[in-house]
């Protein structure tokens, strides 16, 4: 083939501009990056922001750091786990603030001061007395079972006060003197597209995955609920409450409680759980309501024998 100057001239020019082209798309890409960058950390804090409420987050870096490798924190008995029966022994979970031996601390973001659960030792017994004045802090232990497989849950609590400002349904009000919670592990192959992102995103910057749904069984206090009302928690619709006990007509007296995980979650969630259940948490607060008790902002509750089991364990 025989090439005219202005034949060559022509292929020239065509190269000239494909590495022009090249380059300047090259150079648009690297300008891409930076709204990239910045959309991706604003989409980032979008959803952190959208796990809790600004009033009340839970410092997830601190929660979320415990060490997952650790037991399973059960005891197998027959037909049943023993989730805790308590003991006097204690651990320092920070300055100065102790909890139950194989417990952790869930603390929020703002609280300046939390609620101390103290071992009670009575006769052969062990309990956990929780005291709040004005304060709040969750304590929980890692126990990981499947609610298939052990689908009742059974304690005892007790309520010493409930709270006169108290009230489920709103940020202001969200106080118990005795709740219960169990928490369900986050299952990446079971999750929707958009849960996989947000949870990503979450286990990006604190190294694990944040809890999934939350069941939370309250006493309630009084006025706003009345017992079997299931709500949602004002500070995020990942957990529903469920008053078991209500007001102050069984105040000073152990009240043992047995649920249906299985059935609890189905109807506060509209399914049974794919989840497994990675813990359990028990919490008494009033930093929301500063409601008055022996001339204090205080509530106080117990805790014992928290127990799941295959079948149930107690008559209605």
């Amino acid at each position: 083939m025989i090439f005219r100057p202005g034949t060559l001239r022509g292929l020239k020019g065509i190269v000239i501009m494909r590495k022009a082209f090249w380059e300047g798309s090259k150079t648009f890409s690297k300008l891409l990056y930076i709204p990239m960058i910045i959309l991706a950390s604003v989409i980032f804090w979008l959803l952190l922001a959208s796990t809790s409420s600004s009033e009340k987050k839970v410092d997830l870096k601190e929660t979320l750091t415990v060490d997952r490798e650790e037991s399973e924190g059960l005891i197998k008995d027959g037909d049943k786990l023993i989730i805790d029966r308590f003991s006097m022994a204690t651990e320092e979970r920070d300055k100065g603030f102790f909890v139950p031996k194989g417990w952790h601390l869930m603390r929020f973001r703002g609280t300046k001061t939390l609620t101390h659960y103290t071992p009670v030792e009575h006769g052969n017994n062990v309990y956990i007395r929780a005291e709040s004045d004005g304060s709040a802090a969750v304590i929980y232990k890692i126990a990981k079972f499947d609610p298939k497989e052990y689908p009742y849950i059974a304690w005892k609590w007790k309520a010493e006060n409930i709270l006169e400002k108290g009230n489920a349904y709103t940020k202001k009000g969200n106080d118990f003197s005795v709740s219960l919670g169990i928490i369900f592990d986050y299952d990446p192959q079971r999750a929707s597209f958009a849960k996989k992102i947000k949870h990503s995103f979450i286990k990006l910057f604190y190294g694990v995955y944040p809890p999934d749904y939350v069941i939370l069984y309250v006493w309630g206090n009084g006025v706003h609920e009345k017992k079997g009302d299931i709500i949602s928690s004002p500070y995020s619709g990942t957990v529903k409450m469920f008053v078991l006990e209500n007001g102050s007509s069984h105040l000073y007296k152990w009240r043992i409680e047995e649920r249906n995980i299985l059935e609890d979650f189905k109807e506060a969630f509209g399914a049974y759980p794919k989840q497994r259940v990675g813990g359990i948490g028990i919490h008494t607060d009033s930093d929301n309501t500063s409601s008055y008790y022996k001339s204090r902002y205080q509530a106080v509750g117990y805790y014992d024998d928290i127990i799941v089991s295959k079948i149930p364990r107690f008559e209605d």
